[in-house]
């Protein structure tokens, strides 16, 4: 029963930490505020309610320890996942924002994007 409750705990842990790494990535582009905090609280509570909601339904279905290992599992692989999402959505972000300084899309190879998101250079 201790190991269960061990086992919640850190998840529960985890899950406030994520949180506050999400607020933090969120923070350049859409900035900190009220509004922000209470999106990404939001986005947690509800994403809890739906875990909650599964694995009560997997729970009583597959009760074991490898089930719940391999919940586990796929909760770390999903948090690991994104990292690169975030990744994905800072460079789009960086050429959206090279693209806007320059006026338009650069219609041939001679415009290309380098470095931080307000430079462009002519080659």
């Amino acid at each position: 029963m201790w190991i269960a409750c061990l086992l919640a705990f850190i998840s529960s842990a985890c899950t406030l930490v994520i949180e506050i790494i999400a607020g933090r990535i969120m923070a350049p582009y859409i900035g900190v505020s009220l509004y922000t905090w209470t999106s990404v609280i939001g986005v947690v509570l509800a994403g809890m309610s739906v875990g909650n909601f599964v694995g009560g339904v997997v729970a009583d279905r597959f009760a074991s320890r490898r089930t719940l290992g391999l919940i586990f599992m796929a909760g770390g692989v999903s948090y690991l996942a994104m990292s690169w999402v975030v990744r994905f959505i800072r460079e789009m972000h960086r050429k959206e924002l090279a693209y806007s300084i320059v006026g338009s899309r650069p219609r041939h190879r001679a415009f290309r994007v380098h470095g931080k998101p307000h430079s462009v250079h002519r080659l």
